[in-house]
């Protein structure tokens, strides 16, 4: 009986160290994803890259201030401050609303990965990356696709990091999955050997 019982305590202590290890992937990849949003989201090109070049003290947008060297590659965190500049108050209020709801699914998928709550990691970073493609869509029409800007390294950064996130997750609900199908089948087989 205490045999049984110490083979189901390795057993648990030999998934739950399986279960670190992508837990501790996925929070590497949820902290790049804070990190990818201080990174260049979008970077000149073409004719803008020339200007900025050749002006890069001009101040281009008056309030907030920034300079054309300011705008060469803009990180996602500064999106709203030049979508403020650029199109007005309102239209960089919703773009900071955007990115602080970014933030907060970062965030919540932090917490969830620090827990070990594999689906709800999922749904946050699946939250993240919708939201994420949200604010490019809205980008593209006005700085991409009017070749000022091309997607910076921030931009696939985030991409990437929440793909293996995503990934990750699932390596972590099917770890716990099987972990507890051990723990079943441990505890099963200790029963049996009980009564026989």
């Amino acid at each position: 009986m205490n045999k049984t019982r110490s083979d189901s305590n390795q057993n648990t202590k030999r998934t739950k160290s399986k279960l670190t290890l992508p837990a501790a992937v996925a929070l590497a990849g949820a902290l790049i994803l804070i990190i990818a949003l201080f990174l260049p989201y979008m970077t000149a090109v073409g004719d803008m890259a020339e200007y900025i070049e050749e002006h890069p003290n001009h101040i281009e947008i008056e309030s907030p201030e920034m300079t054309a060297g300011d705008l060469k590659n803009i990180p996602v965190i500064s999106v709203g401050t030049v979508i403020t500049g650029a199109y007005g108050e309102d239209d960089g209020t919703i773009a900071n609303a955007i990115i602080l709801t970014i933030c907060g699914f970062v965030a919540l998928t932090i917490l969830f990965t620090v827990l070990k709550k594999p689906i709800a990691v999922m749904i946050f970073d699946l939250l993240c990356f919708g939201v994420f493609f949200f604010l490019s869509f809205l980008m593209k029409d006005d700085f991409i696709d009017a070749d000022k800007y091309a997607w910076g390294i921030g931009y696939y950064v985030v991409v990437t990091a929440a793909i293996i996130v995503f990934a990750v997750a699932a390596w972590m609900l099917v770890e716990k999955k099987r972990r507890i199908e051990n723990t079943r089948t441990s505890t099963a087989a200790g029963s049996s050997k009980e009564e026989g």
